[in-house]
């Protein structure tokens, strides 16, 4: 998993983060963005999606592993009293 809490992409440090499944012997031929099995963009300008984040086991029963994906600044309704996504 990887994000980067300063992207803007339309929005002013929104953040997002990408993951790949991943295998055995690697994340495959490039493991670049354009190749991520997963991503979420920030949705609120300043909110800094993927300033942390950690796989977290299988929390909803269905026998895949989640993350949780912080985003210290969000705004909800407090200002940047962050939240955490999963």
């Amino acid at each position: 998993m990887l994000g980067i809490e300063g992207y803007d992409g339309g929005i002013t440090d929104q953040g997002v983060v990408y993951a790949w499944f991943g295998s055995a012997t690697g994340l495959g031929p490039s493991g670049t963005p354009a190749n991520a099995d997963w991503s979420a963009t920030g949705v609120q300008e300043g909110a800094r999606l993927g300033w942390a984040g950690d796989g977290v086991g299988d929390l909803n029963g269905d026998g895949s592993d989640d993350v949780a994906v912080g985003a210290y600044t969000y705004d909800n309704p407090e200002v940047s009293e962050g939240s955490v996504f999963v």
